[in-house]
């Protein structure tokens, strides 16, 4: 392309025109952006030269440069085109490249892809451009993921965030599918595809057939969250839990036949008891002549999730020793508290507000709406109530004060279960409202963004899948610690 020779009415043009945010360049870049389906931030000051465009799980940084500030060609015949006030606009445009120069090195040095468009390519060819963008997300994809149980996808979407795309998630079953398929978008604008299957009566050599070749040249990650309910000291339904004791070892079959990269599999703590026939041990056994792992009792509150949740959690590599990553919450006083989800317009016992995803709290009863005003306090219990409004069984015992008190706002929530958004059923009280919490709230707590829908054919069920999810934030911190060991392992020569 010719540059225009640059007069003075032709930079004061310019002067007059240039925004740092919102100038046309960058608005038919966005346009182009989007039109391809690709998903991103903008104008993230926490990121080192504020980058137009950012794709965060991928680590690309993008830039709209203007050919004129930021010194088209300068050397060549840049310089040369500024015929006034010579002094102070090369004197400015050479500090502009040298800060431009001083931020790609920093960005590339924290593992950061830095692209930079020329105002007049996109004005010109548009497309090429994004087609480029297109190609970077690709080559920057180095993992691919299958979720096994993936359940509503908190697994799935902590793994996307970190950089991990999930091409396939797996459950029995069918009414998680739209939850599942509709909140987890990649990079790329595609989405996971959500398969109904029994994994006990699944043989692994179908699921071979359906990937195909689509994890070729990636590394692959099977995560595995099986049902918990037979591994749990709550088991309302033991009989028909037991068939879950063997999912795990189900999986088995599946990491044979495809040998993955990395597992990463979260349970409860009950996974490893001697009384349930130590399911864990069977599995790290199965699998210990190919793969190095560990194990570890994880308490989710010491990764910035805002809940006490202790799970067993097992991570293998096929590649190198591996260990799990460092803990970012080592002292009460930096845990996250469970106040961030309570952020939301108050509610009602009974009420929904549809402006808001999820947001709705269950009904209560006149009995226990007089219960739960009787506790003033955040974080107060039923030992707040008068006499009449006492349990007969909690009438001479001091124990289980949990049990419809009030959340504390000022620490972390306590676990929350399939029932949290229950009363009677653990402290799920709200803080301050007289109501247990919401859909939302418990979301929230489980670090679901808060677009994230929940589709299901009943409220309880929505809560049960809430209740069900590896916390998003914890499946992050797992997946991101994958792709840095990797990365690691590669600059070390591995």
């Amino acid at each position: 392309m010719t540059q225009k020779k640059r007069s003075k009415a032709h930079i004061q043009k310019n002067m007059e025109s240039v925004r740092s945010e919102g100038s046309k360049m960058e608005t038919a870049f966005e346009e182009g952006l989007r039109s391809a389906g690709i998903i991103f931030d903008q104008h993230c000051r926490d990121i080192i030269g504020t980058p137009d465009f950012v794709i965060r799980p991928l680590k690309i940084a993008i830039f709209c440069d203007s050919s004129f500030f930021h010194g088209y060609k300068w050397e060549e015949k840049g310089k040369a085109e500024i015929k006034s006030n010579k002094d102070f606009w090369i004197k400015k445009i050479e500090d502009t490249i040298k800060r431009d120069k001083n931020v790609n090195e920093k960005l590339a040095n924290q593992g950061w892809l830095v692209l930079r468009f020329w105002d007049f390519r996109i004005k010109d060819d548009l497309a090429s451009c994004i087609d480029i963008v297109k190609d970077k997300i690709e080559k920057r994809t180095e993992f691919v993921a299958v979720d096994f149980f993936c359940g509503a996808g908190g697994m799935t979407r902590g793994l996307l965030d970190a950089g991990v795309k999930v091409i396939f998630g797996i459950d029995i079953d069918a009414d998680l599918r739209k939850t599942y398929e509709t909140n987890n978008k990649w990079v790329d604008g595609t989405y996971p595809i959500f398969l109904q299957k029994d994994l006990s009566e699944w043989d692994p050599k179908e699921l071979r057939e359906i990937l195909g070749r689509t994890f070729d040249g990636k590394k692959l990650i099977f995560a595995a969250c099986p049902p918990c309910q037979f591994f749990t000291k709550i088991n309302t339904a033991r009989e028909k839990s037991k068939k879950e004791k063997n999912l795990l070892l189900s999986f088995i079959s599946f990491v044979e036949e495809f040998k993955p990269d990395y597992i990463l599999i979260e349970n409860v703590a009950g996974i490893q008891w001697q009384k349930n026939g130590n399911i864990l041990s069977d599995f790290a056994e199965s699998i210990k002549r190919n793969y190095f792992f560990c194990t570890k009792l994880i308490d989710a509150k010491k990764y910035g999730v805002p809940q006490t949740r202790r799970r067993v959690f097992l991570l293998a590599s096929k590649h190198d020793s591996i260990s799990f990553p460092e803990e970012t919450c080592k002292t009460p006083e930096e845990y996250v508290t469970s106040s961030v989800a309570f952020r939301f317009p108050p509610l009602k016992a009974g009420e929904e507000n549809f402006g808001i995803p999820n947001h709705r709290a269950a009904k209560l009863s006149e009995l226990n709406l007089k219960r739960i005003k009787a506790i003033k306090n955040p974080g107060g219990s039923r030992t707040e109530w008068p006499e009449e409004l006492q349990l007969e069984c909690y009438k001479e015992h001091r124990g289980n004060t949990d049990v419809y008190g009030r959340m504390n706002p000022n620490k972390p929530a306590p676990t929350i279960t399939t029932r949290f958004n229950s009363l009677s059923n653990g402290r799920f009280g709200h803080p301050t409202e007289d109501r247990a919490i919401s859909l939302r709230e418990g979301a929230a707590l489980q670090t679901f963004p808060d677009d994230y829908i929940f589709y299901s054919s009943s409220f309880q069920k929505s809560a049960k899948y809430i209740g069900n999810a590896v916390p998003v934030r914890l499946a992050y911190v797992m997946g991101r610690h994958i792709v840095k060991t990797t990365h690691k392992q590669i600059d070390e020569g591995v």
